[in-house]
């Protein structure tokens, strides 16, 4: 349902219109699995759902991009938001060859402010490449 609300919000800002069924299907696969995480990254490494999505290369970027919140902290949530959107990062990590650690991913320990850099640093990068 989430997964699903997401990529409808993403296809009407321009998003995600390119999304093959198959690409849609292993994005869901990971929000759902990431969802059933009970640890925050770095503690809880990459999923194999990660690298489902990773297959399709960046066609896929704008779907991930459509999970990450501009302030994971802005709205109170279970902490099970913050692993869908760090597994999201996650794959764009991969994807775009970046290093996988705070700024590039949101972080518990990290402050606020760095945080809220998170989303603005994929939009950014998605689009230089």
């Amino acid at each position: 349902m989430l997964m699903a609300m997401i990529l409808i919000l993403a296809a009407l800002s321009g998003q995600a219109t390119n999304l093959t069924a198959a690409m849609k299907a292993d994005v869901e696969r990971l929000v759902a699995r990431a969802e059933q995480l009970t640890t925050l990254w770095p503690w809880q490494g990459p999923i194999p759902e990660v690298e489902l999505v990773v297959r399709h290369g960046k066609a896929v970027a704008p779907a991930l991009l459509a999970l990450l919140d501009d302030d994971p902290d802005d709205i109170p949530r279970p902490m099970r938001a913050w692993q869908v959107q760090q597994q999201a990062a996650l794959a764009l990590c991969r994807l775009y060859g970046v290093p996988d650690d705070c700024g590039s991913i949101y972080c518990n320990r990290a402050s606020r402010e760095q945080n809220r850099g998170v989303k603005r640093f994929w939009q950014e990068t998605i689009s230089e490449r």
